[in-house]
């Protein structure tokens, strides 16, 4: 039980999002991007217009499934079952630009 305490709550790996793959405007908004959310923290994601912050919570929330990598919610993939993804949704708050930074907040809830 002392080892579910410290398991992470959200563990982001290796995650990658493309754009446009195979296209001559293929871009990745979200570049191996790997972290960590441990019960009781807080995560803000700050960035300019573009930087992929809007991409990074729509993967967080079960909108976008990854090019590569893999979003885990207390150990298990998201997206190992498909179709039981909206019971694992959470509630997501984006906000808009402000003097062309814009942030992005994501709250868990249990």
């Amino acid at each position: 039980m002392e080892d579910r305490a410290l398991e992470p709550i959200i563990q982001v790996k290796n995650l990658t999002h493309t754009y446009g793959a195979g296209t001559p405007f293929q871009r990745n908004a979200v570049d191996h991007m790997s972290f960590e959310v441990q019960e009781g923290e807080f995560l803000g994601i700050i960035g300019h217009t573009g930087s992929g912050k809007s991409t990074l919570i729509q993967h967080l929330n079960g909108l976008l499934q990854p090019t590569e990598g893999q979003i885990l919610l207390h150990g298990k993939d998201i997206w190992a079952e498909p179709k039981k993804i909206r019971e694992d949704r959470k509630s997501t708050r984006l906000n808009s630009s402000h003097d062309q930074i814009s942030y992005a907040v994501f709250c868990l809830k249990k």
